[in-house]
């Protein structure tokens, strides 16, 4: 039992130089290679595939990979969901894949963090009318007591950007932004920003 732990320690250590490197196609077959000699890779050798996959642009292969692991009893943890994310965020108009895997984690009492708010953030900044739901997403970062940073208004700029006409919501973003900057505030999930004032 010890040998299969420590072979199956070294092809988990080599998954995650593979991903690291960002070499997709090799983490891929290294994940089948140790599949195939019966070693059952765990959230971490997933995550790193799934992350791998995201940062090449292959969402369908990191959504393939995130079925994958539920349908052998793995469950993914908020990293794998916000690599998962982002790997929708890759592509345009996939933003309700990315909302519906959102919903998926929280359904999963996965508590989403900055960087799953982040990347739901810019997949729907990437369809030109998403602005709404870019917004709404930022709104409820502020509800979960999740403090936005630096990346969520860019994603939300870009968001309000895409609209023809929502460039009045992007300055008072950026206003907002500024503020939280330059005060160097962290606002308590009952204060009411720029974003969420009515």
């Amino acid at each position: 039992m010890a040998r299969m732990d420590g072979e199956r320690r070294r092809w988990q250590q080599a998954i995650h130089a593979s991903a690291k490197a960002r070499k997709w196609e090799d983490t891929l077959q290294l994940l089948a290679e140790m599949q195939q000699r019966d070693l059952q890779p765990d959230v971490k050798s997933y995550t790193a595939v799934v992350s791998v996959c995201a940062k090449n642009a292959k969402q369908a292969k990191a959504l393939q990979l995130l079925a994958e692991m539920r349908e052998q009893g793995i469950q993914p943890n908020v990293i794998t969901y916000s690599a998962a994310i982002s790997a929708c965020g890759k592509s345009k108009d996939q933003w309700q894949a990315a909302l519906k895997l959102l919903a998926e984690m929280r359904e999963q009492g996965i508590q989403p963090d900055a960087i799953t708010y982040n990347a739901t953030i810019s997949a729907c900044g990437k369809s030109k009318d998403q602005w709404r739901a870019a917004l709404q997403l930022l709104a409820e970062m502020w509800e979960q007591g999740i403090q936005p940073n630096v990346i969520t208004y860019n994603a939300a700029i870009s968001a309000c950007g895409k609209s023809k006409d929502q460039w009045q919501a992007a300055l008072k973003l950026l206003a907002e932004m500024r503020e939280q900057l330059d005060l160097g505030l962290r606002l308590s999930p009952s204060a009411r920003p720029l974003s969420t004032s009515k």
